[in-house]
């Protein structure tokens, strides 16, 4: 009931402590990662999908923030939403309509619906 756990403790703790700026980096850099991952096997080139992950984390964890504000899950659904039309429709970024298919990303966009439980 707290939102994202690594907005919190980064936004409370990481400047105080190395320790905790460097757990929430590794985090950070994990999930962001992820996205980078599947969207490079979904034919993105290497350098915009860097950005293009951060760009998704950025957004995911600060709808977090506006739906814990607004003790709604509203603006969670509408940034998983707006990242899933980003990556499907764009179709520079992907080889094929099949390439996305075959990689993770649906999961994590539903894995970004589903912190929507944690509003």
């Amino acid at each position: 009931q707290s939102g994202s756990p690594f907005t919190m403790l980064a936004m409370e703790s990481a400047t105080e402590s190395k320790r905790i700026n460097q757990a929430c980096r590794e985090a950070y850099s994990m999930l962001i990662g992820a996205f980078k991952d599947g969207l490079e096997k979904g034919g993105m080139e290497v350098a915009r999908a860097e950005s293009v992950a951060e760009l998704i984390v950025s957004a995911v964890e600060g709808s977090i923030v506006l739906s814990r504000t607004y003790l709604s899950a509203d603006h969670l659904r509408q940034i998983a939403d707006h990242i899933e039309q980003m990556v499907r429709y764009t179709k520079n970024w992907l080889k094929t309509e099949t390439d996305l298919v075959k990689t993770k990303l649906p999961f994590q966009i539903g894995f970004i619906i589903g912190l929507e439980m944690l509003i």
